[in-house]
């Protein structure tokens, strides 16, 4: 299993043991997708993906999903959070830029209105 070689002694033991707390969670309650997305990017700058994914029992695609949910401007985000959009619908607006991410921001607020 590779490491990066940036940590050493308490850092190194401080992020293992963070590391260890997470996969029990894992197993029993799943963190929110953007809460997901903040653990892994801290973890991948001292872990390998692949380390990660066999460590907690999950693909590297699950991990790369999470973290390109940090491309979403505030207002996705906070459409994600609040589950007005889903996990999916988020992940492939994560993949647009900042202006087509605020056009489908409008339009999701356009069909909320519309609802109402």
């Amino acid at each position: 299993m590779a490491i990066h070689s940036d940590l050493e002694g308490d850092d190194k033991l401080k992020v293992q043991d963070l590391l260890k707390t997470i996969k029990p969670l894992y197993k029993k309650r799943t963190p929110t997708p953007l809460k997901e997305a903040e653990n892994f990017t801290f973890l991948a700058k001292h872990y390998t993906m692949t380390y990660l994914a066999e460590t907690l029992d999950v693909s590297r695609s699950y991990i790369t999903t999470r973290i390109s949910l940090l491309n979403l401007i505030p207002g996705m985000q906070e459409a994600l959070k609040d589950e007005r959009i889903g996990f999916w619908d988020a992940y492939h607006v994560s993949k647009s830029n900042e202006w087509e991410q605020t056009e489908a921001l409008k339009g999701l607020e356009e069909e909320e209105n519309d609802a109402k």
